[in-house]
């Protein structure tokens, strides 16, 4: 069965063009994939959390609530994230006009330009702070912490490869402070405190047994 042909997909001499309407699928997907490192983040995180929460209830079996009320904690912040991604998602698309969702990008030697009906800008792979890829969806950062998502079937699949390349040569990736491990041990360390507190708090009061008086008193 033939591919369909891509939408607005066309390109002339050395000028990359691609077309598409923004749909809310392209930011949902485009947020997951350009979070994939906080994503594994943030698994190391609950799973270290569980560990740290279940493991002293098992093996010293003080905890007031079964292993699965942690779990089931657990499952839900998972939740919160993937239903927070669709609600970023419905704000993006909520604030974007027809006209903004109609967007053109072309590549060139020089640099890049993004136009819809309404506006167009332009800038040098030398303004470019770095650029990421993800299954569907290429992303341009102008500044530091702001990307473009630029979705793959906006453009011919033949135009892919020669994408990654101006990506690769024209584009000098400019160094990123990564304090993902920082708050993950901040995390470890917060959680492993709230533990041996509560478990110093939950711990009963030692009692004597009547035999233990009885010795004593006889001493």
């Amino acid at each position: 069965m033939a591919e369909e042909p891509r939408e607005g997909a066309e390109s002339s001499g050395d000028v990359i063009r691609g077309h598409f309407v923004l749909e809310p699928e392209d930011v949902q997907r485009g947020i997951w994939e350009v979070t994939v490192k906080g994503r594994r983040t943030l698994i190391g995180i609950l799973t270290v959390s569980s560990l740290l929460w279940i493991l002293p209830q098992v093996m010293t079996n003080t905890g007031r609530h079964p292993p699965w009320v942690s779990l089931f904690g657990i499952a839900l912040c998972v939740g919160a994230v993937f239903f927070g991604q669709r609600r970023v998602a419905a704000r993006v698309m909520s604030n974007k006009t027809a006209q903004e969702r109609d967007i053109t990008w072309e590549f060139d030697e020089v640099g890049y330009r993004v136009s819809t009906p309404g506006s167009e800008g332009r800038g040098a792979w030398g303004t470019v702070h770095r650029t990421m890829e993800g299954e569907k969806t290429f992303f341009l950062y102008p500044s530091s912490n702001i990307y473009q998502l630029i979705p793959k079937r906006a453009f011919r699949d033949e135009d892919l490869p020669r994408i990654r390349e101006l990506f690769r040569t024209r584009v000098t990736p400019r160094p990123i402070r990564n304090n993902a491990w920082r708050v993950l041990v901040l995390w470890v360390v917060f959680i492993g405190a709230f533990l041996a507190v509560w478990q110093f708090l939950e711990s009963p009061p030692s009692q004597s047994t009547p035999e233990q008086s009885d010795q004593g008193e006889a001493r």
